[in-house]
């Protein structure tokens, strides 16, 4: 019995004190601390070493994959693009909000850029609870899968089920990816090697 104890003891202690950040060995790395308004820097997923692409039978049936993480308190945000400089002229940014609003619920929308600290024509695809999904300690790490002209679909490390999905958009822009920050320090982990399931 006290050898059974033991044995719990030591599995409970291992998996406490496990290095949760194992999972963005391979990744690239973002800190964003300047805030919202700002130019933040887009990155090409054309130059992405990990990245998926699956052509399907129809041209809008293509299909990319690629594995991200977010350690933040709350409001990880994703930009995307067409272009790397979206803030110099009047762009459409398609932006994810990742557990936002104290860390309470996700958001895909839209808007027209004006410059970086003015946009019009916002647009919410969707607004649904995220259930607390940040943390400041562990790192958030999923997958995003464009799904050509159908839509994106986000599924966490793990998970079988997309924890966000959003349906009938057109072609979401996947050419460039920013990342920032709201009032809160964020840290990105990008271009990460997909899980063996993921390929």
């Amino acid at each position: 019995m006290l050898l059974l104890l033991l044995i719990g003891f030591f599995t409970t202690a291992s998996a406490l004190y496990e290095n949760k950040f194992v999972a963005t060995n391979g990744c690239r790395q973002y800190n964003s601390n300047h805030g919202y308004n700002v130019a933040h820097p887009f990155f090409s997923t054309l130059k992405f070493k990990n990245i998926i692409q699956r052509p399907g039978k129809e041209r809008d049936d293509n299909r990319t994959i690629i594995r991200l993480g977010v350690l933040a308190k709350h409001d990880g945000l994703i930009r995307l693009a067409s272009t790397p400089h979206p803030f110099s002229s009047r762009n459409k940014l398609y932006e994810i909000v990742l557990s936002g609003w104290g860390n309470t619920n996700h958001e895909v929308r839209s808007y027209y850029t004006i410059n970086e600290a003015q946009r019009d024509s916002v647009q919410a695809y969707t607004h649904q609870s995220s259930h607390g999904a940040l943390s400041e300690f562990v790192p958030y790490m999923f997958t995003m899968e464009f799904l050509g002209a159908k839509g994106i679909r986000f599924t966490k490390d793990g998970d079988r089920n997309p924890f966000l999905e959003v349906n009938d958009l057109n072609a979401l822009p996947h050419e460039y990816i920013g990342f920032c920050n709201w009032d809160v320090p964020a840290i990105y982990f990008f271009d990460c090697p997909l899980l063996d399931n993921e390929k």
